[in-house]
Formats: C-alpha cells, structure tokens, sequence
C-alpha cells in the first residue's frame, strides 16, 4: 500500500448563486465575516468583482 502516497488533491469552493439570474454572486461582508473562523487560509481567496 502506498499510504503516504497522495493519489489525488483538491479543494472545494462555495459558490453563492443569485436565484434569479442563476449568475455567481459576491458574498455579504456579514457572510465573510461570520465565516471567517472556520475557513482558514481559505478566507484570503479574492474576492469577485
């Protein structure tokens, strides 16, 4: 067994989709803010514009 071997990686991604249009949509800051501890380094992704 390779089991210090990684076979695969990946990360996941949250999107926020707006219920009309079905388009991406940036989080509230009050979202960004509530979420902040639990995401980690993950928190620093960019935002989109």
């Amino acid at each position: 067994m390779d089991r210090d071997l990684d076979h695969a990686r990946g990360v996941r991604t949250i999107v926020h989709v707006d219920p009309t249009t079905l388009e991406p949509k940036p989080w509230s800051d009050e979202f960004r803010a509530a979420m902040a501890d639990g995401l980690g380094p993950a928190a620093a992704v960019p935002v989109m514009s």
